[in-house]
């Protein structure tokens, strides 16, 4: 589905916001190896259709919003008025009721959503495989690496977050990517956001 793979590369694509790494920064080259492995062993669970497994990878912040869209597109209905939703939010909400009745998500959990999403070929069938990460930087407790896509470098750099001892992948920033996106169409279409997010999902189901 055309307009899911738009999501996952929104979600995997979050604005650089972190310096470049410090030549001879000692402690760096062990956080890089372990964002690398958070990223390799997300794609390996994705790979393998396990999409409870791959949630266990993503920060705290990522699942919460994540479950926000679970939760209202069981409802059948977003917010009345669309009040408190940002025009991603509204995109992945009326994505998600597109695909299955809200009555069936209502009975999902966002690991058994996930798991669905893949067994159904959500993602399309080669980015998964296609996707690596490589000039990992480290400031702190966040990090970002070039995402390429069948040995192509995209836009903008996968983002990671130190949560505890281990890393995860952070795609919270990627809703706000989202948002300007659909602003810039409504702008540029003259519409309200909401036309905006209807015209979107209707040319990605085409």
């Amino acid at each position: 589905m055309r307009w899911l793979r738009l999501v996952l590369v929104l979600m995997l694509a979050a604005p650089s916001a972190l310096p470049v790494e410090a030549a001879g920064a000692g402690a760096a080259s062990g956080d890089r190896k372990a964002v690398e492995a958070t990223f390799t062993k997300t794609q390996a669970a994705l790979a393998a259709g396990k999409g409870a497994t791959a949630l266990t990878h993503l920060s705290r912040t990522t699942l919460d919003r994540l479950e926000m869209v679970r939760a209202e597109a069981a409802k059948g209905e977003p917010k009345k008025n669309n009040v408190g939703l940002t025009p991603s939010e509204r995109f992945a909400i009326l994505g998600l009721r597109r695909q299955m009745p809200p009555a069936r998500l209502a009975r999902m959990n966002l690991g058994e959503l996930a798991t669905h999403a893949l067994k159904e070929g959500w993602l399309g069938p080669n980015i998964i495989r296609q996707s690596r990460i490589d000039a990992v930087t480290v400031n702190g407790d966040q990090a970002e690496a070039r995402l390429l896509v069948n040995g192509r470098p995209q836009l903008l750099p996968a983002f990671f977050v130190r949560e505890g001892k281990g890393w995860k992948i952070d795609l919270t920033n990627a809703f706000d990517l989202g948002d300007q996106m659909i602003r810039l169409a409504a702008f540029s279409q003259r519409q309200s956001e909401e036309q905006a997010v209807e015209r979107i999902l209707e040319g990605l189901g085409r």
